[in-house]
């Protein structure tokens, strides 16, 4: 019986993949309005805003997939932020070794 009533349905539907745009465009335009970051990084804080969405709506669809949308809509933009530090953490990263063998 359980696998008849998700044999029909992937395992990130539209309705999902539509919420992680929006989540992820949302906190990538709020990051750029309200902090000190500005426009300058709207394209790649977009873009791992919707990465960090995505990777919590996958691991939520694993774990819990009754309360699926829900928990996504609470801990889709922490993700999303923390997608976000975490590419800024690499990138300093990254540019500070550069700098170093110089």
């Amino acid at each position: 019986m359980r696998k008849a009533a998700h044999e029909g349905t992937a395992l990130l539907d539209t309705l999902i993949i539509a919420l992680c745009l929006s989540i992820g465009c949302v906190v990538a335009w709020l990051m750029a309005l309200y902090t000190a970051r500005g426009e300058r990084r709207l394209l790649s804080d977009t873009l791992f805003a919707i990465v960090g969405a995505a990777a919590c709506a996958f691991a939520l669809a694993w774990t819990s997939p009754t309360v699926q949308l829900v928990a996504l809509v609470i801990a889709g933009p922490v993700c999303g932020v923390l997608a976000i530090m975490a590419a800024d953490a690499v990138r300093r990263w990254l540019r500070a070794r550069r700098d170093k063998d110089k």
